[in-house]
This record gives C-alpha cells, structure tokens and sequence, in this order.
C-alpha cells in the first residue's frame, strides 16, 4: 500500500492538542474515524498540521489538528 500525503493549507486560529503516531481520531465535521500516521515536525507546521489515515481509505491526507478530536482507542477482549 503506498500512502501519499497532501497538506491543506486552511490551518488558521487552531488551538495546539498532542497528538502521537496511532491516535484515533475523529473528523468534528463528518464524524469519520482514522488513525494519525504522521505529526510533523517542521516549526511552522509542528501541532498545527497531522496525517491521517481514515477508515477504508488507501490514502492519507494531512489536516489540521483542530478538525479532529481524540477518541478512545478499541478494546481487545
């Protein structure tokens, strides 16, 4: 599977949340669920921007941080 990463630059007024490799997430706006796969790094992006990879999707795309929100991770019985 290869993943490729598009950044939106539509990043403005976001409020900074720690988000680590493996997170799942969820889209505020369409509720769809993901995993981050990459949180970068470079100053001008770092808490700002993230990858995620969404359910049933072959592609990641970097969004901004705050369109999603964190969500309990699944349970294994």
């Amino acid at each position: 599977m290869q993943v490729s990463i598009g950044v939106h630059r539509e990043a403005v007024g976001l409020m900074l949340t720690n988000f680590r490799v493996g997170d799942r997430v969820e889209d505020k706006e369409t509720h769809k669920r993901g995993r981050v796969t990459f949180v970068y790094s470079e100053l001008e992006l770092k808490g700002e921007v993230i990858a995620v990879l969404f359910d049933g999707r072959d592609e990641a795309i970097a969004i901004p941080a705050d369109n999603v929100r964190k969500v309990a991770q699944r349970q294994s019985s």
